[in-house]
């Protein structure tokens, strides 16, 4: 498992003062207001204020100087130590542990890998997993989705619910 958890992506500078506008990758992008700090490529950058414009984090950073400094970020991806993000509850899980995971059937026989966790704000996720060269989808039901082992390296998945192979 990574030290690190990646948190959004940084899409932009905004204003001469050079905040950075970054798209959230996280189910609660409201916990952004509590940074301290986040991290670039391993270094580390203190937060000053978080505030919220067209669902975008725009971020305050003394490390960053101006305008000039923000958009030479544009393109990275954000991210703080795994120790210091949220805990997840029961059930719960961060997205860059489950890509890479194998999914198999109940049978234990290997199914694909999952390529993407495909967010949904109105329904379950869906799973993106690949197979031989080809893409599938599943969505990330308790009904289709019996059991997860990070630490195993897979996803158990019913296929007997109509989940195609």
């Amino acid at each position: 498992m990574k030290k690190t958890l990646e948190i959004g992506k940084i899409i932009g500078a905004h204003g001469i003062k050079g905040e950075i506008i970054l798209f959230p990758i996280t189910d609660e992008p409201e916990r952004l207001k509590e940074l301290e700090y986040f991290l670039i490529d391993g270094t580390r950058y203190a937060v000053s204020s978080v505030r919220f414009h067209k669902g975008n984090a725009l971020v305050s950073s003394p490390d960053v100087a101006d305008r000039t400094a923000a958009e030479k970020l544009k393109g990275r991806f954000v991210s703080l130590y795994r120790q210091d993000a949220t805990p997840l509850s029961e059930g719960e899980y961060y997205i860059q542990d489950l890509v890479g995971l194998d999914i198999i059937d109940k049978q234990r026989v290997r199914r694909g890998k999952i390529t993407d966790i495909i967010q949904n704000k109105t329904s379950a996720d869906i799973i993106e997993y690949e197979l031989e060269g080809e893409t599938y989808l599943m969505a990330f039901t308790k009904e289709n989705v019996t059991l997860v082992d990070i630490k195993g390296g897979f996803l158990e998945a019913d296929f007997g619910a109509g989940l195609k192979t």
